[in-house]
C-alpha cells in the first residue's frame, strides 16, 4: 500500500504542473485524494497536487516517504517549522523511518529535536517520556546520557530528577566544569555510572565527593569497591560536621565584620 502511495506521489510530482490540464497523472492524484481526503494538503485535487509539487521542489524526493507516512499531519508539521526545520524533519525521517514519526507528529517532541539535534532525537526515540522531561527540565546536556542508558537505569535517572536528588548533586558542583564532567562520566560509563550515582546520591551531593567521582569515575564504579565502601561512609559521617563548621565560620566572620564597623563608627 505504501509503495503504491509513494509511486502515486512520484507520478504527481514528475508530471506536474501539466498533469491536470493534459489529463496525465490525474488518476494518480485521484488515488491520493481518496487516501487522504480534504485537509491541510488541499481542499481539491488540483491544490493537493500543487502543494506536493512545492514540497518536493524545496526538499527533494525524500519528503515523499514522510508524506506517505503522515499525510496531512506531516504536511502541517513541515509548514509549522519553516523551511530549515522542514529540511531537518525530512532528513530525520529519511534516516530513522517510522521511529521518527512519533517525534515529528508531536509539537513538543519536534521542538526538542529541532532545538537540540540528533542526540536529543536518539534519547526521545529510546526513552519516550523520560527523555522529554529531562531534556525540557534539566537541559540538552542530558541527551547523550539518556541515549546510552538501559530502560531501568533511565527510570532511575528520572526518579533522581523528580525526587530532587539530581538537583542536589548538580548543586554541589563547585563550577560548571564539574557539572559537565558529571554528565560526561554518566555518558561514557552508562549503566554502571548511573547505578553508582543512584546508590550514592547522598554522598555525591557533597562537593568533595562529587569532584573525586568526576575526576576519576573508573575508581568508583565497577570494581572500585574499596573506594565505594570506605570513602562513602566517611564522607556521609563528616558531611554534617563540615557543614556545621562552615556555618560557624560564616557567623564568626560576620560578627567580626560587625565589630570592626562598630569600632570605626565609635571613633
Amino acid at each position: 500500500m505504501l509503495l503504491r502511495l509513494n509511486l502515486g506521489l512520484f507520478l504527481v510530482l514528475v508530471l506536474a504542473p501539466s498533469a491536470l490540464q493534459a489529463g496525465v497523472g490525474k488518476e494518480a492524484i485521484e488515488q491520493l485524494w481518496k487516501r487522504f481526503g480534504k485537509g491541510a494538503l488541499g481542499e481539491s485535487a488540483e491544490q493537493f497536487g500543487r502543494n506536493l509539487d512545492d514540497l518536493v521542489a524545496k526538499h527533494g524526493d525524500d519528503c515523499l516517504s514522510l508524506l506517505g507516512k503522515g499525510g496531512h499531519d506531516a504536511f502541517r508539521a513541515l509548514n509549522e517549522v519553516g523551511e530549515e526545520g522542514a529540511g531537518k524533519l525530512v532528513r530525520f525521517f529519511s534516516n530513522k523511518g517510522d521511529d521518527a514519526w512519533p517525534i515529528i507528529n508531536s509539537t513538543s517532541k519536534r521542538n526538542l529535536f529541532l532545538a537540540h539535534g540528533d542526540e536529543a532525537a536518539e534519547a526521545l526515540i529510546k526513552h519516550p517520556g523520560i527523555a522529554d522531561d529531562l531534556l525540557s527540565e534539566v537541559g540538552p546536556q542530558t541527551a547523550s546520557t539518556i541515549a546510552k542508558l538501559s530502560k531501568g537505569e533511565a527510570q532511575l535517572l528520572h526518579k533522581m530528577h523528580k525526587s530532587g536528588d539530581l538537583g542536589k548533586i548538580l548543586g554541589a558542583a563547585p563550577d560548571a566544569a564539574t557539572s559537565q564532567k558529571f554528565w560526561q562520566a554518566l555518558s561514557t560509563h552508562g549503566d554502571d555510572a548511573l547505578n553508582y550515582a543512584w546508590k550514592n546520591k547522598k554522598t555525591l551531593a557533597v562537593a568533595a565527593a562529587l569532584v573525586a567521582f568526576v575526576t576519576n569515575p573508573e575508581a568508583f564504579i565497577g570494581d572500585g569497591g574499596l573506594v565505594d565502601i570506605v570513602l562513602g561512609p566517611v564522607i556521609n559521617w563528616f558531611a554534617p560536621i563540615i557543614a556545621a563548621i562552615a556555618v560557624i565560620w560564616v557567623i564568626l566572620k560576620l560578627r567580626r565584620r560587625k565589630q570592626r564597623t562598630q569600632s570605626a563608627d565609635a571613633r
